[in-house]
């Protein structure tokens, strides 16, 4: 009698084949995640630098004196700096603050003092706020 201490050749293919299908069915899940996880990852990105950029300009405005701060279209000035909307950048005196950016408005009521900031960017993520002004 034949003592069988092995695997045949189609044993070993056909779990081969069972490996490969399985892996492949892993990668495409783990690629799935990895692409979801960038995704999310550059989106908070964009939206903190969104944040970031309205308290730089909500802190300056409230250390200035009203009498400081003046809107002229969509071009916000408080104190000595310049804040505007050019080639999709909020530019602060020339310099670059924020990038990717599709919408800078802003508007000073002047019997109020409320100042009033919005920003959206080319994805549509949009951040905005109100502030009163000390007389």
């Amino acid at each position: 009698m034949m003592k069988k201490n092995g695997f045949t050749l189609v044993e070993v293919v056909l779990v081969a084949a069972l490996i490969a299908v399985v892996a492949g069915f892993m990668y495409s899940f783990i690629g799935q995640g990895l692409t979801l996880y960038s995704m999310g990852n550059e989106s908070a990105d964009e939206q903190q630098s969104l944040r970031q950029v309205l308290s730089e300009i909500t802190n300056k405005a409230r250390l200035t004196d009203a009498g400081d701060i003046s809107v002229s279209a969509n071009v916000l000035t408080i104190g000595s700096d310049v804040y505007e909307l050019s080639d999709n950048k909020i530019m602060r005196n020339d310099s670059t603050i924020a990038y990717r950016i599709a919408e800078f408005e802003v508007s000073l009521n002047g019997t109020t003092s409320l100042l009033s900031i919005s920003i959206k960017n080319t994805k549509g993520t949009q951040i905005q706020t109100s502030l009163s002004l000390a007389k």
